[in-house]
């Protein structure tokens, strides 16, 4: 397996996991500049990017790979928001809503949406997701590959809550829901003041970062290069 992360990325958990996985194993990583991406030779669609969204898309454009659009929120697991989001432009949005962007990285989430102070930058008819304010406890990201938990972290900063069986039984029934979903993928969900789980959002592995304890550091390369092989043989 071949790699290629990001210079400025060389610190964060995820290239760390990797440069651990490929020490363990025989394979290859380079570290490459953002602005060096373009003149980087040898670069082949195979080699797994590892590095901030904006460099994962700036190489997929390099090797001519066709990247997936966010899902965000597939309709079959809608029925486990617990809460009405809608698609519709930022300017619909209204004081304390949450507001994330559709398209990826456009800005940053906003809990609490004040009209007064909108984006930087940002046009009022650019396409969001609104709901109303929403107060989770304890927040978890589960990995999915291939239909099954790889493993799981919780990743707030929140009292730690732990999961129950009822938990984990209603953890597998979303990941069961969600028809056609990719091989791999990150499963968000936080805890509602009633108890039980409500759906957060769903990421694409390409696009999603590792949390501490979730995974091992070759399990986090397998569930990557997976996904990103996946992508790559897409027509």
């Amino acid at each position: 397996m071949n790699w290629v992360i990001q210079q400025e990325y060389a610190n964060s958990p995820e290239a760390r996991a990797i440069l651990q996985a490929a020490m363990l194993g025989s394979d290859w990583v380079v570290r490459v500049g953002t602005d060096d991406l373009d003149d980087f030779p040898n670069v082949h669609s195979a080699d797994v990017p590892v590095g901030s969204v904006e460099f994962v898309q700036a190489y997929a454009d390099r090797v001519g790979v066709m990247l997936p659009a966010p899902v965000d929120y597939p309709d079959d697991l809608r029925p486990y928001l617990d809460r009405i989001v809608r698609q519709a432009p930022l300017s619909d949005a209204r004081r304390g809503d949450f507001v994330k962007p559709v398209g990826a990285k456009q800005f940053s989430v906003i809990r609490g949406y004040d009209p007064a102070s909108p984006p930087d930058r940002v046009p009022s008819d650019t396409p969001c997701w609104i709901s109303g304010p929403i107060e989770f406890g304890a927040e978890y990201r589960f990995y999915v590959l291939g239909g099954e938990v790889l493993g799981w972290a919780q990743y707030d900063n929140g009292r730690e809550c732990g999961m129950s069986q009822y938990d984990l039984t209603r953890v597998d029934s979303m990941i069961a829901a969600w028809r056609g979903q990719p091989s791999a993928w990150a499963l968000d969900v936080g805890r509602l003041p009633g108890g039980h789980l409500a759906l957060v959002e769903v990421n694409d592995a390409w696009a999603t970062g590792l949390y501490s304890g979730a995974l091992r550091v070759r399990e986090y390369a397998e569930w990557l290069s997976v996904r990103w092989s996946e992508i790559r043989q897409s027509p």
